[in-house]
């Protein structure tokens, strides 16, 4: 009974568990995840997507990959049936709060909460392109007058290549700048090439956004008043530099008034100026020469302000050029100085200190000969003449002609040069290899140094002499000269040998001879070793084996040799 009373005891037991087993929690099955809007549909610049999983997600698995718009998305987790099962993605403030328009890709990964893993969920859109606007700056149907320019403020950045100006103000347009305002190529700058005509009053604007969308064309209507004078040209133009002996001519769309003629400014004050000299172009008085009664002033940002009246009394608005005044230019500095002995390799680097104005150059000497023409750098500062290979060896000469941006003529600059294109030579004295015991002295022997043009340039050799007698090894010590011209000479190496000749040193411990009697017990003393070199050598004993029962003699014997295989002199 007892036996039958366990066996359904535990068939009980196995029942429970079979039925825990059945009615527990669920094993975890696989998520899945439905996207909202569809995949393979068109969706707006601001559209939200909405991703649903069948089950509670781990946020901190989720991967985003994809467009590089999706790097700077804003996710948000929320709950429609049980926590982290809904997903939320918008493009986010780092994005402008907008998808780029175009193609659009999005690839999902994550894990549940129960550890399971969502099959990749893999998203294509086309975004649609939002559809430019504008802003014109004056506004349409505003009177302007000849010398204005017209701002047009884009809500996207714009496609330059597809910009069409038409109206009959394009054809005295200078046909836009572009420039940013909130982003690239959103800013477009119309100005006239010199002045609107009376003639002139209507633009119009069109253009394409990068994402491809078309602006509805921007027609535009303006009333130039010709009355008001402008300014048509200015030479040298405003923000530019000027010798100090440069006249400045302004040119008038109508004819002024002398008499109320006001000039200003840093270029001008405390008597710089003539007071200006009218003259007649197109009109009587419509243009103005400015000269300097000595020189301007040199300084950067030197202002002129302008205020007059044309003969109708309609006052010029008023009118600022600056101007950086620079009255010589001189070389800052030339590499190699002028006289110098070079090698066939040599670079020349000329500074002028500020930019040139490189279509006046005009060089001539025999190192053009082998030379290209000349490299500037980005500024236009600097010139560099290479060689076409090497420079030929002799004397080479360049003559230099040059102007700078305000106009000032560099003086003539000459420079000469001799091209030695020969090596020294560098002879050893004393034995090569050089060989040595660990603790000898060394003391270098040195060397002798001759040049074709220099002569005896020994005094300027360059030793590196690593050699350390107190440590085995092969030390190189080198020799290294150039000549004056910088030809550098065939290095030169002495081999020295450092090596172990000493031998290692045993010396004995405790009694020798020892006498024992029969029967009594021997423990041997053993032996230390030293050596001039390693730290650690290794005693070897040897000899005949005592047995203190056996009367006799018996000779141990100790020997050791160092890592150099030097043998110590056997003790016994």
């Amino acid at each position: 009974m007892k036996w039958i009373k366990g066996l359904l005891s535990g068939f009980f037991v196995a029942v429970i568990l079979l039925l825990a087993s059945s009615c527990g929690v669920p094993s975890a099955s696989t998520p899945s995840a439905i996207a909202t809007p569809a995949t393979m549909t068109t969706i707006s610049r601001s559209e939200t997507i909405v991703i649903t999983f069948s089950t509670s997600m781990s946020p901190d698995t989720l991967v985003l990959s994809g467009n590089a718009a999706f790097d700077n998305a804003a996710l948000a987790w929320s709950e429609t049936n049980i926590v982290n099962d809904t997903l939320t993605i918008n493009p986010g403030a780092a994005n402008g709060d907008a998808w780029p328009a175009g193609s659009l890709t999005l690839t999902i990964d994550a894990i549940s909460a129960k550890g399971a893993v969502l099959p990749t969920l893999t998203l294509e859109y086309v975004v649609e392109a939002l559809v430019p606007s504008a802003v014109a700056l004056p506004a349409s149907t505003a009177t302007i007058i000849s010398s204005d320019f017209i701002v047009i403020l884009f809500s996207e950045s714009m496609d330059i290549t597809t910009l069409r100006i038409q109206g009959d103000m394009a054809t005295e347009s200078d046909n836009g700048t572009w420039s940013k305002t909130n982003s690239e190529n959103d800013t477009l700058v119309i100005r006239p090439s010199s002045a609107w005509s009376g003639n002139t009053s209507t633009l119009t604007i069109d253009a394409d956004s990068i994402g491809g969308a078309s602006l509805p064309t921007l027609s535009l209507f303006y009333v130039v008043d010709t009355a008001i004078p402008v300014i048509t040209n200015v030479s040298p133009a405003g923000n530019t530099a000027i010798n100090g002996s440069v006249p400045i001519v302004i040119s008038f769309s109508a004819s002024m008034k002398p008499a109320t003629l006001n000039l200003s400014g840093t270029l001008v004050n405390g008597g710089a100026s003539d007071g200006g000299v009218w003259s007649s172009n197109s009109n009587a008085d419509d243009t103005l020469t400015i000269s300097p009664v000595s020189s301007w002033i040199d300084g950067l940002s030197r202002t002129l302000t302008i205020d007059v009246e044309a003969i109708n009394s309609k006052a010029l608005q008023t009118s600022t050029f600056s101007y950086t005044v620079d009255s010589a230019f001189s070389i800052s500095s030339v590499t190699p100085v002028s006289g110098s002995l070079i090698t066939g390799s040599k670079t020349i680097v000329i500074d002028f200190g500020e930019p040139a104005d490189i279509a006046t150059l005009v060089t001539s000497g025999t190192l053009l000969d082998n030379s290209d023409s000349g490299v500037w750098s980005a500024s236009n500062n600097i010139l560099t003449f290479s060689p076409a290979g090497t420079w030929p060896a002799g004397p080479i000469n360049l003559a230099l002609d040059i102007v700078d941006l305000a106009g000032n003529s560099l003086p003539s600059l000459a420079l000469n040069y001799t091209v030695d294109t020969g090596t020294p030579s560098i002879t050893l004295l004393g034995a090569n290899p050089v060989n040595l015991l660990v603790g000898d002295s060394y003391s270098d022997a040195g060397a002798t140094a001759n040049d074709d043009v220099d002569g005896d340039i020994t005094a300027s050799i360059v030793i590196v002499n690593p050699v350390n007698t107190g440590a085995v090894g092969i030390y190189n010590v080198t020799y290294n000269v150039s000549d004056t011209a910088g030809n550098p000479a065939a290095e030169v190496t002495r081999t020295v040998n450092v090596s172990d000749g000493g031998a290692p040193v045993i010396t004995l411990l405790g009694s020798s001879p020892v006498n024992l009697s029969v029967g009594d017990s021997y423990t041997d003393a053993g032996a230390t070793v030293t050596d001039n070199v390693d730290t650690t050598v290794t005693v070897v004993v040897g000899g005949d084996t005592v047995n203190t029962a056996v009367v006799g003699t018996y000779v141990i014997t100790y020997d050791a040799t160092d890592a150099a295989g030097n043998a110590a002199t056997q003790v016994t």
